[in-house]
Order: C-alpha cells, then sequence, then structure tokens
C-alpha cells in the first residue's frame, strides 16, 4: 500500500489513486523552487507590474491545481507559492464579464492578519502581491 503522505514525487507510484493530480496536497520542497523577489513583494511600479505579469505567465495548465468556472479564477502551484489568475479564460464575447475579486483579496488579507495575532504559534500564508497584473500589451499601449 502507497503511503498516503508520500511528498516524493519520485516515489508516487502511477497507481496512486491521486497520480493524475498535480501536487494533490504533496508538496515537496526543493532547492530550485520558485521563490518571489523581494523588490516586488506588494509593489505596484511598472517595474513589479512586469515581473508579476511574468509569474502569471509561468502558471501553465501543468501546474494548476484548481480549474475554476467560468468567470473565476484558477489556482495554480508554483513551488511553495501558490497563485490566483483567471489568465486562462477567454475574454472575448457578449458572455465575458471581468470579476471585481478586490473585495475578497481583501478580505483574505485582512484574514491572514487577524489569524496571525490569533495563531500565533500557528504558520498562515504570506500575500506577496493581492491585485490587478496588467498585460505587456497594456504597457506597450501606454508607452
Amino acid at each position: 500500500m502507497t503511503d498516503p503522505y508520500e511528498e516524493d514525487p519520485e516515489k508516487i507510484p502511477t497507481t496512486d489513486m491521486y497520480a493524475d493530480v498535480p501536487f494533490y496536497g504533496r508538496y515537496y520542497p526543493k532547492p530550485d523552487d520558485f521563490r518571489v523577489e523581494i523588490q516586488h513583494v506588494n509593489s505596484q511600479t511598472t517595474e513589479s507590474q512586469r515581473y508579476w505579469a511574468s509569474i502569471v505567465r509561468l502558471c501553465t495548465e501543468e501546474i494548476r491545481i484548481y480549474p475554476a468556472d467560468e468567470g473565476g479564477r484558477d489556482v495554480f502551484a508554483l513551488g511553495s507559492v501558490i497563485v490566483k489568475s483567471s489568465h486562462l479564460h477567454g475574454r472575448d464575447g457578449a458572455q465575458y464579464t471581468e470579476i471585481d475579486f478586490s473585495y475578497a483579496d481583501s478580505n483574505e488579507i485582512r484574514a491572514i492578519s487577524l489569524a496571525k495575532t490569533v495563531l500565533k504559534d500557528v504558520n498562515v500564508p504570506k500575500i506577496y502581491f493581492a491585485g490587478k497584473v496588467l498585460t505587456l500589451v497594456t504597457y506597450l499601449s501606454a508607452q
């Protein structure tokens, strides 16, 4: 029987019930994992926007851990960093309506802040960026 808590992908057999689900609750840290560049944390500068746009481009279907319904945000695991984005969803057509997630993001940031004060010995997520990332096309047209 397979250890259900095995993290090392090399040790998870292809017959595992969740072998086809990327990162199914099994994060195995590696020295070359993605790391956020500290100068861009919570920054909205043009340079940081370009940086965050480049990070979103790394988020492909291969690392998606939760596909969202139309209008929602997919969830990606980029090393130990979780990214939420709707960039893989089409924006064409009369049916597309962009959803403003700023209230949900603000609520999550506030909840984490409160949890830190109450759950002192529990690790809570760190938010590196919350906001809308402009596309490179927007930068090019604005210059």
